[in-house]
């Protein structure tokens, strides 16, 4: 059945308004994505472990794939509309193609959004290990905010600590830990004989068990004077919840603000455990 003029052209600029809209929303998160290439491949790693457990590898193949595909439909549908207007004449079934182009653009660009949404804003993660018992438990699933992220004191943080800075001195690509000293804290070291002591921060004991080893291996780059030193810019200092079971700066040293990749902000499984539980370090 032919279409009245009247009502393809309504089809036609109703599925081109549709069209420009989602080739817009598109290109954003493309233009997002690209300049943000350093960081998208860790981060979809993360998400994809997070959805489909630690043996997961899925980089970031899929989200570029799938907007090389909705891009080049886009493409084949304005090629597709400018026959039409050139040929200028009634097409059969120009509903029924607009119905399933709709569709399925639909489809792939909300799944492009929302990969967009686990990758830079929310990301889920998954807990490997009791480093961070109780808050948080192996298995747990929790949500990571990435965006504009600025660390800060008792935040819980997702560290990558496969860079150069740390040595390789853990098997791990990823670690959950709690910042305890940012810039300008005091951290101090109060020896209890020549091995082991008390770790203070500003005044506040937050461990009572540790080497002189791992105090000079978080002090190695700073200046020391009576077992003190003052926290530089943009190295936090972090340790598990766990202490008799976390590998954190007492093994790393100070960490590296450029290899924080966000906060937790959510726990959403277990279910009887969703929220965000609060501890404050000092």
């Amino acid at each position: 059945m032919n279409l009245e003029k009247s009502d393809e052209n309504k089809i036609v600029n109703k599925a081109v308004s549709v069209t420009i809209v989602r080739t817009i929303i598109v290109v954003i998160i493309t233009f997002f994505a690209l300049i943000n290439v350093k960081k998208i491949n860790k981060l979809s790693r993360i998400s994809s472990q997070g959805l489909f457990g630690q043996n997961s590898k899925m980089g970031p193949e899929l989200f570029f794939g799938l907007i090389i595909i909705v891009l080049l439909v886009f493409a084949i549908f304005f090629y597709y509309i400018y026959r039409v207007k050139k040929e200028n004449k009634p097409t059969n079934n120009l509903s029924k193609t607009f119905e399933i182009y709709d569709f399925f653009t639909f489809a792939i660009t909300s799944v492009i959004c929302l990969l967009f949404l686990m990758m830079f804003v929310l990301t889920p993660c998954t807990v490997d290990g009791d480093s961070m018992n109780n808050t948080y438990q192996d298995k747990d699933k929790i949500i990571m905010w990435h965006m504009s992220y600025k660390p800060k004191v008792d935040d819980v943080v997702v560290i990558e600590v496969t860079t150069k800075n740390y040595g390789n001195r853990l098997s791990e690509m990823y670690i959950l830990k709690r910042i305890v000293a940012v810039e300008n804290d005091v951290v101090e070291y109060k020896a209890a004989n020549d091995y082991i002591g008390d770790l203070y921060i500003n005044d506040v004991l937050v461990e009572n068990s540790i080497t002189k080893e791992s105090f000079e291996r978080m002090s190695s780059n700073e200046t020391v004077k009576d077992n003190k030193f003052t926290m530089p810019k943009e190295r936090y200092l972090v340790l598990g919840d766990n202490r008799k079971n976390s590998a954190d700066s007492r093994a790393l040293g100070l960490i590296h603000e450029e290899d924080i990749l966000g906060k937790i902000i959510l726990r959403v499984f277990p279910i009887n455990k969703i929220g965000n539980p609060k501890k404050n370090i000092r």
